[in-house]
């Protein structure tokens, strides 16, 4: 028998359900997904995280929301970070060479946090960060993390993903095209297929000039909710 980190990858059957908030009132709960191994818990309070990073312009707007209601969450805390156009992460030594704090969190080996930051939600539950386009690494599809604090309780961490065709335009441009195409895609990322898809973690991706504008509601649990569950 293939043992099971072999077995080929098909996310195709997958379909997932994402909402915008600049379309409807709609929510879904977003899918969990893990941390991976680059999340630096000294996060920025900024909007604008590129450091001078090159890459297209990307305007990432997030609503957060309680998946129960679908209402706003406002004072919600949003963290993301992703990989630059080279696919490096900022604060981060060689995947496999990295060392963790107590809490398990990746250990910086210095004071670059480019690609990286926090918002607070405004009394509409949204946070917008300007970034660029994440670049890719390999073995996993283009994407970028996001974690949702209420208070001091963690109420979300997932990823967020994009169209095979948005990344294949981007890739096919300076500064991505020295790297070229992502080894690998949504369609046999194994992130993406151990959340089946996941719901709530694709934006609607608009062009708006030479920069694009991503929205997305994320769904999370309420931290009174979460708080019930663990007693």
């Amino acid at each position: 028998a293939l043992v099971r980190g072999l077995m080929p990858i098909d996310n195709s059957a997958f379909k997932p359900v994402s909402y915008s908030f600049d379309e409807t009132g709609q929510c879904v709960l977003s899918a969990t997904m893990t941390e991976g191994p680059y999340y630096v818990d000294e996060a920025l309070l900024r909007q604008d995280i590129r450091d001078g990073r090159p890459g297209m312009e990307f305007l990432l707007r997030l609503k957060i929301v309680d998946s129960k209601t679908c209402e706003a969450m406002p004072g919600a805390s949003v963290d993301i970070w992703h990989c630059d156009a080279e696919g490096n992460y900022s604060a981060a030594p060689a995947l496999g060479s990295q060392e963790r704090t107590s809490d398990g969190h990746l250990k910086p080996i210095n004071d670059d946090r480019f690609l990286r930051g926090r918002q607070v939600a405004n009394v509409e539950g949204i946070v917008e960060f300007v970034t660029i386009y994440p670049g890719w690494y390999t073995g996993r599809t283009p994407h970028i993390h996001m974690k949702v604090h209420v208070g001091e309780r963690e109420v979300a961490t997932s990823q967020i993903f994009f169209a095979k065709e948005i990344s294949a335009e981007v890739y096919s441009a300076p500064p991505y095209a020295t790297k070229g195409a992502a080894d690998t895609t949504n369609d046999n990322d194994r992130v993406l297929y151990d959340a089946q898809g996941a719901d709530g973690a694709w934006p609607k991706m608009v062009r708006d000039g030479a920069r694009l504008v991503g929205t997305l509601t994320v769904g999370v649990a309420r931290a009174t909710d979460l708080a019930a569950l663990n007693r």
